[in-house]
């Protein structure tokens, strides 16, 4: 927008769409979906570029939103979706992103297949670290005639190795995970832990703290994020304080619920 391109954004939320036409940038407050697009391309013309980050699992609907992107863009315009990559973050027993507000787990196979349902192809794929893992997946119209890299063909190779798809690939991600449960449990047990901290708060955090079963050991939760300040974890009611009040916590353990931030936490820490 401030390169004088023009931009239009879309977020049913209230609050951040509200947020989003006060900097300027405007924003419809609505759903997306095949129907928006029509109405959008009539009313204003097609995109060059259409961009979906880190929602695309959240919408029940992948066709519909996916037929919806491809109708906004020019017939050399690109999609760009950035998403959570499961083969990723399950590989290093990320489990706690499985939530309610996540409909789908997608793969490349999966993308490649969705894209092809709705007049896309895949072009481009590539693998980044964020959030344990995730895939950006760059999209054309299958009209413009751009061609998959090799990219596209060797993650879906990789697929097929690691069978990511399969019963066996998810189940042993539970053995793995019931047997971390298992290394903590034993550890409260032979250090007679009854009560400790927590090191962050989040909606992660807090399926990672029910699933371990260790609620009822947790004092506190300490997180940086001013926001989150004197609230109360879902279900379980234990207040969140400032990280750098840590200190007055008088509990021998802390145990680092936000364990994908680790190193910068620990860094955190030490500074305290």
């Amino acid at each position: 927008s401030e390169k004088g391109f023009n931009v239009i954004g879309i977020e049913p939320a209230k609050h951040p769409a509200a947020v989003a036409n006060a900097n300027g940038i405007e924003t419809l407050r609505e759903y997306f979906d095949s129907t928006l697009a029509k109405q959008i391309a009539r009313e204003r013309g097609n995109y060059d570029l259409v961009t979906i980050n880190y929602a695309l699992a959240n919408v029940p609907n992948l066709t519909d939103v996916l037929l919806g992107a491809q109708m906004l863009l020019k017939e050399n315009g690109i999609l760009n979706v950035v998403t959570g990559y499961h083969p990723d973050q399950f590989s290093i027993n990320m489990f706690d992103y499985v939530g309610h507000d996540h409909l789908t787990y997608l793969t490349v196979s999966d993308l490649d297949r969705l894209g092809t349902k709705t007049g896309l192809r895949l072009i481009n794929v590539a693998r980044v670290e964020h959030k344990g893992g995730s895939l950006v997946a760059t999209f054309s119209k299958t009209v413009s005639g751009r061609k998959k890299s090799n990219s596209v063909h060797q993650l879906l190779q990789r697929e097929i190795w690691q069978n990511c798809k399969s019963a066996e690939f998810i189940l042993n991600l539970k053995l793995r995970i019931e047997t971390q449960k298992n290394h903590l449990e034993n550890f409260i047990r032979k250090q007679s832990i009854s009560t400790m901290t927590g090191i962050g708060a989040s909606i992660s955090t807090t399926y990672l703290s029910n699933y371990l079963e260790i609620n009822h050991l947790i004092e506190n939760l300490f997180d940086d994020d001013e926001r989150k300040w004197q609230s109360f974890a879902p279900g379980s009611g234990i207040q969140v304080l400032p990280l750098a009040s840590i200190q007055a916590a008088h509990n021998q353990f802390s145990i680092l619920l936000a364990w994908q931030h680790s190193n910068r936490i620990l860094d955190r820490l030490t500074d305290l």
